[in-house]
């Protein structure tokens, strides 16, 4: 379940059925609009009870044009830190490359999103469709 007030329009997520599906309005009550195409027009709507947060995997992070920098993930001038690159097999653990001290954690595509948005100014957009 994601709370409605961590979405932005445009933010995938899965639907009831696990099915990728994007953003497109957050209504009164907790509602939330999505449709399967990035065009911010609603075709399906759910409580926010039945959105679910995907994660973000190594998969993702290429759809949304990152390069592996085997410590990281790189995108323009943008860094994420691997906490796990030295033990793959836990996975991903992402966090900004800053020096400033911990910061949290980055598991699901809608926080890249997120995050993404609020430091660039610009949405980050799959380069090759979901």
């Amino acid at each position: 379940m994601i709370q409605s007030n961590e979405l932005r329009l445009g933010n995938l997520v899965y639907d009831s059925n696990k099915r990728e599906r994007y953003v497109s309005a957050i209504g009164v009550g907790n509602t939330i609009w999505f449709d399967d195409k990035a065009d911010y027009s609603p075709k399906y709507y759910s409580d926010h009870k039945n959105i679910h947060p995907i994660p973000l995997t190594t998969e993702w992070l290429e759809k949304f044009g990152f390069v592996n920098t085997n410590h990281g993930w790189d995108k323009d001038k943008f860094g994420l830190f691997d906490h796990n690159y030295s033990n793959k097999e836990k996975g991903l653990d992402l966090g900004l490359n800053m020096a400033e001290g911990p910061l949290p954690r980055i598991r699901f595509v809608h926080e890249l999103q997120n995050l993404f948005f609020c430091l660039s100014g610009k949405e980050l957009e799959v380069n090759n469709g979901i």
